[in-house]
């Protein structure tokens, strides 16, 4: 955390962050004052992605991208720490979220490994992950991904201890992060397949039995969890409040896009249909001993 503030001063912001900074001005104003527009404006400084012309009239209009839950609290950090107390610059304020959500990640990874490893290899595993290039710059000023790995990892975290420790509260807590990972970004719903694989596993082989004889009050948090995670997805997005099964539609027809039908990178990068460039990135800008470890 102290590094990352240290040098924030040295990033300014990404190219896609425009667009998600005014949407989640424009949604946090609607939340807080119940208008569309900046008309009733009254804090001591207005910051500059508070655009009149995407208010809430636009937004609550266009938007079938990504939900927008990161977008309202990077908008949420720059209403308090510029906004109303003057503590931070406009710009570096939307990044204290980022910055937080980041050093989230890094403490889970460390606790995780900590948990099931030991200290040194919790020590190893925090390293090898803020000093990850691409990491240790996005930590900064990417308002998706470093908060979309933030929640899947804690999601991911506060399941396992729950399942260890018998613990409905840290299910509901494991729901909780679920949910915001989803309100993040759509590529958290492959995450249940991931931790249905490892509670297969650990039941077939009988190691872990006992500890899926849990309590009734499992599937209750659960169904609660559910509708936590519904709940915050449909009421955090304005956008999907008029007609949400259409608006659905459009959001899983934007990943459906983005994923099978635009091609980010050159040719050459395409084999069978599929795009090898994200495998192609992380072998050359992963630090070679770091990889050398991995192998083994």
């Amino acid at each position: 955390f102290l590094v990352m503030i240290l040098t924030l001063k040295d990033y300014g912001p990404s190219w896609d962050e425009t667009l998600h900074f005014s949407r989640g001005q424009a949604y946090l104003n609607f939340f807080l004052t119940g208008s569309k527009d900046y008309s009733n404006l009254s804090i001591p400084r207005r910051s500059f992605y508070q655009f009149d012309y995407h208010s809430g009239d636009f937004w609550f209009k266009d938007n079938g991208g990504h939900p927008p839950v990161s977008d309202l609290l990077a908008a949420l950090s720059n209403y308090i720490f510029y906004q109303s107390l003057g503590v931070l610059s406009d710009i570096h304020s939307y990044h204290l979220f980022n910055i937080l959500a980041s050093t989230l990640l890094v403490l889970i990874v460390v606790f995780f490994a900590a948990v099931t490893l030991g200290k040194f290899p919790a020590l190893i595993s925090g390293l090898t992950l803020f000093t990850y290039p691409l990491f240790f710059a996005e930590s900064r000023f990417n308002v998706k991904d470093p908060a979309e790995t933030a929640f899947f990892a804690s999601t991911v975290f506060f399941f396992f201890l729950s399942i260890h420790k018998k613990s409905p509260k840290l299910l509901f807590l494991s729901f909780i992060f679920f949910g915001l990972g989803l309100g993040t970004k759509l590529n958290i719903i492959f995450l249940p397949v991931i931790i249905g694989l490892w509670l297969f596993f650990i039941y077939k082989y009988g190691i872990f039995k006992k500890f899926l004889k849990l309590p009734k009050r499992f599937w209750f948090t659960s169904l609660l969890g559910v509708i936590f995670v519904i709940s915050l997805f449909i009421l955090s997005w304005p956008y999907l409040w008029e007609n949400i099964p259409q608006k659905l539609i459009s959001v899983l027809k934007f990943y459906q896009d983005i994923g099978t039908e635009t091609n980010y990178q050159p040719q050459q990068f395409y084999i069978f249909g599929f795009n090898i460039f994200p495998i192609s990135w992380i072998l050359f800008t992963t630090p070679p001993l770091v990889l050398f470890l991995s192998t083994i």
